[in-house]
């Protein structure tokens, strides 16, 4: 009984319009369940985090938000920086209510939205998802997503020099344990005069398992690269990494 009132509550209740400030900025969000509500204003915002990504960022850098999801992050660097950002969500309706937020917020002149998933390969692969009511979808079934479809993949090297993408002064990468993978899809980007000076990443230690990854891993790859830890903190069972480039930086 309780069990059914709830969906009765959430059936009348989405979609809901929520807020959410981040430094100078307050955001508003179209959220159609309550996980996407917990993106914005519970335990899934990662406030702290978002806080020290917007706040390497200048208004004229460039900013890769690689997993973009619907948009938190994404949205609070074009709001209070003003910056140029690319956004990728691989997840067909989460890239529509991306896109819808973006518009919401009036910042349509400053994020791309890109539906690809960004990898270390052109091509196509199996992409597992529950939608945007369920657990963060994955290029492994890393939480018992629901549905397997395919989508298009590509890489930053390979979509730099095609001019999709400019040069990135500064990444986020949160792609649930596909992290490396992406890395080493960017490694002419990464090792070009013109790096990024910082990349954070989230990493998930056993969503990485599925890809035969370790953060070790990512670690090594990113130091063979010329890029530092600056610091990483522990939130559950993921870590906050930054990186910052010694050779920008010194």
């Amino acid at each position: 009984m309780i069990n059914f009132l709830f969906k009765i509550r959430n059936y009348f209740k989405y979609p809901a319009k929520v807020s959410q400030r981040v430094l100078n900025s307050t955001m508003t969000f179209k959220v159609y369940n309550p996980i996407e509500e917990d993106r914005v204003i519970g335990s899934n915002s990662e406030i702290d985090f978002t806080i020290e990504i917007i706040s390497e960022l200048q208004p004229t850098d460039t900013y890769f938000d690689i997993g973009s999801c619907i948009g938190f992050t994404a949205i609070a660097a074009a709001k209070n920086q003003r910056c140029r950002v690319f956004a990728f969500e691989p997840d067909r309706e989460l890239a529509g209510h991306l896109r819808h937020n973006i518009e919401l917020n009036g910042v349509a002149d400053k994020i791309q939205v890109n539906e690809w998933a960004v990898s270390d390969t052109d091509g196509t692969i199996d992409f597992f998802t529950s939608g945007a009511a369920g657990a963060s979808p994955s290029l492994a079934q890393t939480q018992n997503q629901s549905n397997k479809v395919t989508v298009q993949t590509r890489t930053i090297d390979t979509a730099v020099k095609d001019n999709t993408l400019v040069h990135p002064s500064v990444i986020k990468l949160d792609i649930e344990g596909a992290e490396l993978m992406a890395l080493k899809g960017m490694k002419n980007v990464l090792g070009s005069p013109n790096p990024p000076r910082t990349i954070f990443i989230e990493s998930h230690p056993a969503f990485m398992t599925h890809f035969n990854h370790t953060v070790d891993m990512l670690r090594n790859f990113l130091s063979e690269h010329h890029y530092r830890e600056e610091y990483v903190k522990k939130r559950g069972d993921e870590f906050h990494h930054k990186f910052v480039n010694v050779l920008a930086t010194s």
